[in-house]
């Protein structure tokens, strides 16, 4: 910048020049202040929308995963059906074989055998032969807190002395009154908190034996027990490795819930096995061989097999 020579006056700014300039300053202050804001909200507003991005994935994700939750709880849901209905028509299955298995056969013509079961006595079996008068009181001992003494008597199966069977008569006004007798003293066989009681009578020689009571069975039912607990454990010797139930009532084998075979009780001495082909095929079993190890297993129980199926003490 060129000195300014003594004696020479100053540049003078006009005011309408200086107007102009604090102008353009102003001007450009805005501009660049305008500007910085601008790029400020864009900067918050890029913020704001990452945010909010993160907020909806987050969303998106949590419902995804309650979808595939509800789609896993649906696919469950119809295994679980289709499992039942497999269920059911296995259930059915077996209702009908059963009922095929109830059909009438050709029997003996023998009524006690094939007699009702009698719903006002109850059956008593020792674990060894005691006498009569030792098994009675032990049973009216028992019995004292729930059934009136007058109300029942007890007697022996068999003439054999000592013998373990026997059977507590209970009388009343009527049938229905003896029934509900009989079924107060065998609901006092069990406990309070579940299990059953232990009883027991003690014979002349001091020796402690246990004793059972269960409800009346025809001499043909206590034969069909029997017998299909044979030819259970005959089937269980074969396959180990299996679970196979019986339905005692009906004398009914199953495997995996289907009926396999069944006991058919003809007559005091005669019975037979049924097959039913549609489940025991699976099983690879040789059906002869089963029915020959049952033919002998009944035989082999002789008298004893026969004494059971007595009928002497249900006239």
């Amino acid at each position: 910048m060129a000195k300014r020579k003594t004696g020479e006056e100053p540049d003078v700014v006009s005011r309408s020049d200086l107007d102009g300039i604090l102008a353009d300053f102003e001007t450009g202050l805005v501009s660049r202040i305008a500007t910085n804001i601008a790029k400020d909200s864009q900067q918050e507003l890029h913020r704001a929308l990452t945010a909010y991005d993160a907020r909806v994935s987050k969303r998106f994700e949590a419902n995804e995963a309650a979808l595939a939750a509800i789609r896993a709880d649906q696919t469950k849901l119809e295994q679980q059906q289709r499992e039942f209905a497999a269920q059911l028509e296995r259930v059915s299955t077996a209702l009908e074989v059963v009922e095929k298995f109830n059909e009438t056969h050709d029997m003996v013509h023998d009524v006690t055998f094939y007699r009702a079961t009698d719903p006002t006595i109850i059956r008593v079996n020792t674990k060894e032969a005691v006498p009569l008068a030792e098994l009675e009181k032990a049973v009216r001992a028992f019995l004292k807190d729930h059934v009136d003494d007058q109300l029942y008597c007890v007697e022996q199966v068999y003439d054999t002395v000592p013998t373990r069977f026997f059977v507590v008569k209970f009388t009343g006004a009527n049938r229905r009154a003896a029934s509900l007798r009989v079924s107060k003293a065998l609901g006092a066989c069990r406990k309070k908190g579940g299990g059953w009681e232990q009883l027991a009578v003690t014979a002349p020689s001091g020796t402690v034996i246990p004793y059972y009571m269960s409800e009346d069975k025809s001499p043909k039912q206590i034969a069909q027990e029997i017998r299909g607990k044979k030819l259970l454990r005959i089937i269980e010797k074969e396959l180990p490795e299996r679970k196979f139930v019986l339905h005692r009532r009906e004398g009914v084998i199953f495997h995996n819930s289907n009926p396999i075979l069944r006991v058919v009780v003809e007559s005091r001495d005669d019975s037979r096995v049924e097959f039913e082909e549609a489940h025991f095929t699976e099983l690879s079993l040789d059906r002869d061989s089963i029915r020959d190890a049952f033919n002998t297993a009944i035989a082999t129980m002789g008298s004893r097999n026969k004494a059971l199926v007595s009928s002497k003490w249900c006239l």
